[in-house]
């Protein structure tokens, strides 16, 4: 068995050295139209930074409580004023909040939110987010653009060591993909 082993090794390094040549490695050649693809495949990122505050609530929750001690909040509409770094994720959002509120204080988060960047265009938004007591409060955004901002994806994370206060936000658009 181990003769077997051994040879089987031999033979996979003499494939690596004398199974490839040179004049057998090409390199094809780009048509026009992949030419004009090509730049369209590297990504560009942009990054950008800033914070977020609380405006107020739109609409209240409808809420459910669990025997479990859990607590549904389901349909909270609010909105933030969010200033960023990148004037096209600089904006009013409106929120639309889901979450489940545990015993502990702990919760998770999830909904949809949208940026309006006035003559300019929108963002589609998605979240998860959780609150963690003694750590805080944590959002991850992804969201996709509308108007002239039509192809490019963002994404934003959002946190607040101690709830209530202003985020500080970070984030990227994501051109070219």
């Amino acid at each position: 068995m181990k003769h077997l082993q051994v040879m089987i090794l031999i033979f996979g390094i003499g494939l690596l050295f004398f199974g490839c040549s040179d004049e057998n490695l090409t390199t094809p050649e780009l048509s026009q139209s992949d030419q004009t693809l090509a730049p369209l495949a590297k990504k560009t990122y942009a990054y950008f930074s800033g914070t977020s505050v609380n405006i107020g609530a739109l609409n209240p929750p409808k809420i459910n409580n669990l025997p479990t001690g859990v607590v549904q909040w389901r349909g909270l509409v609010v909105q933030t004023d969010d200033e960023m770094t990148d004037p096209k994720v600089d904006g009013i959002v409106t929120w639309v909040v889901h979450l489940d509120i545990y015993p502990d204080g702990s919760d998770k988060r999830w909904g949809t939110g949208e940026l309006i960047i006035p003559d300019v265009g929108s963002w589609d938004m998605t979240y998860k987010g959780w609150f963690i007591p003694g750590e805080g409060l944590t959002y991850e955004v992804d969201g996709h653009g509308k108007g002239d901002l039509k192809g490019l994806k963002a994404h934003w994370t959002y946190f607040l060591e101690n709830p209530p206060g202003i985020f500080d936000v970070e984030g990227f658009i994501i051109e070219n993909e």
